[in-house]
């Protein structure tokens, strides 16, 4: 038997053996980042969810804080839980929206919003804005969004 028919063989098998890992390890990366951005969404949509159920649960506390009635420090604490959940919210979409295959103002827009419809709400941002420290232009996007709104 000829070693060097032999050898070459062998490598054509370790090159073929490398090609097919190389093949699965794609498939698998692939499948992987699917789910990720698949639990992303779904997180995502929970959260939605969970916000919206957070103002339904406290709708008369809410309506009272929009307008501008006296609170007492119990239901000040709601409100600012609400708030900081719903910032919260917007900032890890954010900084999700590059994973999501999003554009990341999308957050900042539907926050705005919300900011907007809200005087309880935009009074407790300009108050409370700095507690979320800087992402990558999030809070410099809602900022800029708010003086632009009418």
């Amino acid at each position: 038997m000829n070693w060097d028919i032999v050898a070459a063989i062998a490598e054509t098998i370790g090159a073929l053996a490398v090609i097919s890992t190389l093949i699965y390890l794609s498939v698998q990366i692939k499948r992987s980042q699917e789910t990720a951005i698949a639990n992303a969404i779904e997180q995502t949509n929970a959260s939605s969810i969970a916000l919206e159920n957070q103002l339904i649960d406290n709708a008369d506390l809410w309506v009272r804080a929009n307008s501008n009635e006296q609170l007492t420090e119990s239901e000040k604490i709601i409100i600012s839980s609400i708030m900081n959940t719903r910032v919260g919210t917007s900032a890890r979409q954010w900084s999700r929206a590059a994973l999501l295959r999003q554009d990341p103002k999308f957050a900042a827009v539907q926050l705005v919003r919300f900011l907007k419809q809200h005087g309880a709400a935009e009074k407790w941002w300009k108050e409370n804005r700095r507690e979320f420290g800087a992402r990558d232009g999030w809070m410099e996007s809602i900022d800029s969004k708010l003086e632009n709104v009418d």
